[in-house]
């Protein structure tokens, strides 16, 4: 039994020497593919990840707006613009930018950059430096002056660093005055100018210069009357008895922008009011006409419609007696 056992023995060994040997030999190819048959990738990433400004004297960080080729910088306007700057860049890994990170370059539009990936790739962008001021917003304090007041503006985005320049344009025509002297006041919401003697009598509308900005009023209605006084009536010395389709003459002064005259009873609104035909008026009087089918009854008050905005466009006179319309 002893040499059998002796040649099992052996014959085992060799079968084990056999698969370890095998199995060191996968082992070692196994490992020797893998590291033959890596790749190698080169990068093709060639733009701006992020492009910032420093405000040397308030050192604030203003980042910039980046598109596929453009570098936008809202710059605002009320800080003090630099000639140069070492802007800070984020460029992808392996990438490659010209002007270096951390050259000074000139503040200015069409300065260029050039992102080059490291496969060779590479991409230019031009700098774009934009003025930031938001738009002002005003009203004015009135919309019917004569010339020689004052002129107001209120609102608001007034700033006391930036330039201010009043002008009035002419609506329908082609007249364009600047104002004197344009002032902000302390309350920063106010821009006080004048009217000067030198404006013609006409509607216009307010521009604002201020800053990079040009702006109007901000509402609606935007027209202001320059040299528009409100008429003023002495009145009627007399009573009148009228008959239908009679003229008279009413007396005043700075009758010139007159749309319509109606007369009216204060005290009796069962009469109405009359309107009135205009056949002719100067700057002192006006000549009425009664219409053929105008209502009897008597009259105290008469109402004048003008173009006069400061009034609402209307003013009431009593009469200096009464007017009757005969049957």
């Amino acid at each position: 039994m002893i040499p059998y056992l002796k040649e099992s023995s052996v014959v085992l060994s060799i079968i084990l020497s056999i698969v370890l040997t095998s199995s060191c030999d996968t082992e070692y190819n196994d490992v020797y593919e893998t590291r033959y048959t890596d790749t190698i990738q080169v990068r093709t990433d060639n733009y701006l990840k992020a492009f910032s400004v420093i405000d040397q004297i308030n050192k604030d960080t203003i980042k910039a707006a980046l598109t596929t080729d453009s570098i936008i910088v809202y710059w605002p306007i009320w800080k003090e613009k630099p000639e140069k700057t070492a802007p800070l860049l984020r460029i992808p890994e392996k990438a490659t930018v010209t002007p270096l990170i951390g050259d000074s370059i000139p503040f200015l539009d069409d300065t260029v950059y050039t992102v080059t990936a490291e496969n060779g790739d590479s991409r230019v962008y031009t700098l774009k430096v934009i003025d930031l001021q938001h738009p002002p917003v005003f009203r004015l304090n009135s919309y019917s002056l004569i010339q020689g007041s004052g002129l107001a503006l209120n609102g608001d985005y007034f700033n006391p660093g930036l330039s201010v320049s009043v002008f009035l344009e002419e609506i329908g025509g082609e007249r364009e005055y600047e104002l004197p002297d344009p002032v902000l006041r302390p309350n920063g919401q106010t821009i006080a100018t004048r009217i000067p003697a030198t404006v013609d009598t006409a509607f216009y509308r307010v521009r604002l210069e201020h800053g990079a900005r040009r702006v109007y009023v901000a509402q609606e209605y935007d027209t202001l009357q320059v040299g528009y006084r409100n008429l003023s009536i002495s009145g009627i010395d007399q009573n009148l008895n009228l008959q239908k389709g009679e003229s008279f003459t009413i007396n005043g002064a700075d009758i010139r922008f007159l749309k319509g005259v109606s007369l009216f009873n204060l005290f009796d609104s069962s009469v109405g009011y009359q309107p009135l035909i205009i056949e002719d008026f100067t700057e002192t009087s006006i000549t009425v006409r009664l219409p053929e089918d105008a209502k009897p009854g008597t009259y105290d008050f008469a109402e004048f419609r003008s173009t006069v905005i400061s009034t609402s466009g209307k003013q009431s006179y009593p009469l200096n007696g009464n007017l009757v319309i005969m049957e």
